[in-house]
């Protein structure tokens, strides 16, 4: 099976840059549906969480949003029960993409987040993307 995104590099650099390109900052609805404050979702009006970055906009359905995002993993929800998602990247490196997904959804504010993803790059021996500025 071909994937779109085959090494952790690939998918760093797209979460990374994704993520900067919103300020590091998370991806919440302003309206939540439990009572335990805003979750994290794949697309929000700030932008979109880590893992939502991989998700082309054609492939996302708002359907994707109704499990626990903060620190529960629920891109391996997202990943079994579609079979396009299971094109984007191997199963082998759910575990990396959930990790980026828990650092999108804990971090306590932009620069914890930053901070997180940086720490990550380091931890896996990968490359932190050049950004542009405008």
């Amino acid at each position: 099976m071909a994937y779109k995104y085959n090494t952790k590099q690939e998918i760093f650099d797209v979460v990374y840059r994704g993520l900067a390109s919103q300020g590091f900052r998370q991806s919440v609805k302003s309206t939540s549906w439990s009572d335990t404050g805003p979750r994290c979702r794949y697309r929000s009006e700030v932008g979109k969480c880590a893992a939502g970055w991989l998700i082309p906009d054609e492939m996302y359905d708002p359907k994707f949003d109704g499990g626990v995002c903060d620190g529960g993993g629920a891109i391996g929800n997202v990943y079994r029960m579609n079979e396009a998602v299971q094109k984007l990247f191997p199963q082998v490196l759910m575990s990396f993409v959930t990790s980026l997904q828990d650092h999108h959804d804990t971090a306590h504010d932009p620069v914890d987040m930053q901070r997180r993803l940086e720490a990550t790059a380091q931890a896996f021996n990968l490359k932190v993307p050049e950004l542009d500025h405008v």
